[in-house]
């Protein structure tokens, strides 16, 4: 990727709207957009608008509204011109290839946010938020990565290097300077390094949560056939999404929906009913259930509390050990032959609630227990300062790591060695920014970026 370049790319979905959107930028953007414009884009007043056509082999391809941005003040830092023409995938076309024509080259995906990181305009955390504000499935997880796009995620990380970067100073010039920089204060020291390792625990602990936010929680319907799944599923998407019948084993594949939960997005996959089957297709539903089962961050276990417990439900039972389980014992509206006290007996840490999907009894208590289990307010989670990526995490603790071997160390190892440790904490904190990241990732991160970002 030549950063020196002049790059052009449709920065809209591409198809019919009000408007299309054909952004460049480089040290020739002003140049190459002036050959095909019938303006004077240097006499034009920066950051307006102005009415104009875009003219190419002497002829009117479309009247445009142009907008001139020199840099720096512009997102990528760079001279940046963009186009708004008629939304429509010939006219967009047709001005992109104008461009292109003169002169740019087109735009790999994430190169303008990348020349922005590249440009000091945003840090890395602020460049994977974007994409997490264009992915947000509800406001919360919007607000979520809005904040962290604002750079609060990232101040809390600056805090803690420039913390860090302070104490090594210190200790470097003490090592230096032995007669006129004293060493560190043991217990001051301790005091800074918990109160860090407390910020990035807090940091830290907050990852599931915003993986739930961002990727969405999963929860697994699951029973044997025919107890109710599929509606329970219906009831909860409000609208027929699977198909109900009296014959077992209706449902052999994995039924997804996602919905809104208290502002988080929830997708709940109705599974396919678990027991031995010699039928081929319902075997392999079989197989996905229990694939679904494990990575589910919530089950919702079916039983139909007409019938006794059977082999079937201690096999499922078994299956559950050790998940977060919520049990619904359904079809109320009939003599109940199954209890919670029978289920208590299973061995599973869960709620376990009556149901009739029928005649909705305790379909009220069941929704708010749902809430519940999915275990935080999105009221609140929208004012929190949130990681949501892996790569985040992985840093965090690495840092984690370093700073509580340096804490274990101070009384016990020489400064110098000390640094060592206080250094990787540094290091491993620059990887969530950038500043000490290696560049295959940086590639990777914005290769998830679309055309035109």
């Amino acid at each position: 990727m030549d950063v020196k370049d002049t790059i052009a790319a449709i920065a809209t979905p591409l198809g019919e709207g009000g408007i299309s959107i054909v952004r460049v930028s480089g040290s020739r953007a002003v140049e190459i957009a002036q050959k095909i414009s019938s303006l004077e884009l240097q006499t034009i007043m920066p950051r307006s608008m102005t009415l104009g056509y875009v003219v190419s082999r002497g002829k009117k391809i479309d009247q445009v509204l142009w907008v001139i941005m020199p840099g720096p003040k512009s997102y990528t830092g760079e001279d940046v011109v963009e186009i708004h023409c008629h939304g429509g995938s010939m006219v967009t076309e047709l001005v992109l290839e104008a461009i292109i024509n003169q002169g740019a080259r087109l735009a790999e995906p994430g190169e303008f946010s990348k020349r922005a990181f590249l440009n000091g305009k945003i840090d890395l955390a602020q460049a994977e938020s974007i994409i997490d504000v264009i992915r947000a499935r509800t406001d919360t997880s919007l607000r979520v990565a809005f904040r962290a796009l604002e750079g609060e995620l990232s101040n809390i990380i600056t805090k803690n290097r420039e913390q860090l970067l302070n104490i090594l100073a210190t200790i470097e010039a003490s090592i230096d300077y032995p007669v006129d920089v004293e060493e560190p204060d043991q217990n001051k020291l301790q005091k800074q390094l918990q109160a860090m390792i407390n910020d990035l625990e807090v940091l830290i602990n907050s990852y599931q949560k915003g993986k739930s936010l961002k990727d969405g929680y999963l929860i697994a319907i699951v029973g044997r056939p025919n107890v109710g799944k599929s509606s329970l599923l219906n009831q909860l998407a409000k609208e027929e999404k699977a198909i109900v019948t009296d014959v077992p084993g209706t449902t052999r594949d994995v039924v997804e929906v996602e919905i809104n939960i208290g502002g988080v997005a929830v997708v709940i996959a109705d599974t396919a009913g678990l027991r031995k089957t010699e039928d081929p297709v319902e075997s392999l539903g079989v197989d996905k259930t229990k694939a679904y089962l494990q990575k589910a961050e919530l089950c919702l276990w079916v039983l139909d509390s007409s019938e006794p417990l059977t082999e079937e439900d201690r096999n499922i039972a078994a299956l559950l050990k050790g998940k977060k389980v919520l049990v619904l014992l359904n079809k109320q509206d009939k003599p109940a032959k199954v209890f919670a006290e029978d289920i208590y007996k299973l061995g599973l840490e869960s709620m376990v609630l009556p149901l009739s999907l029928t005649s909705g009894t305790g379909l009220n208590l069941f929704l708010v227990e749902l809430e519940k289990q999915i275990g935080f307010s999105a009221k609140e989670t929208a004012e929190e300062v949130i990681i949501t990526r892996v790569r985040h995490k992985q840093a965090l603790e690495k840092t984690k790591d370093a700073l509580l071997q340096a804490l274990d160390n101070i009384a016990l190892v020489p400064v110098d060695l000390l640094a060592v440790d206080l250094r990787q904490a540094y290091l491993a904190l620059g990887e969530i920014t950038g500043h000490t990241v290696k560049e295959d990732i940086i590639e990777r991160i914005f290769e998830e970026f679309c055309l035109g970002k």
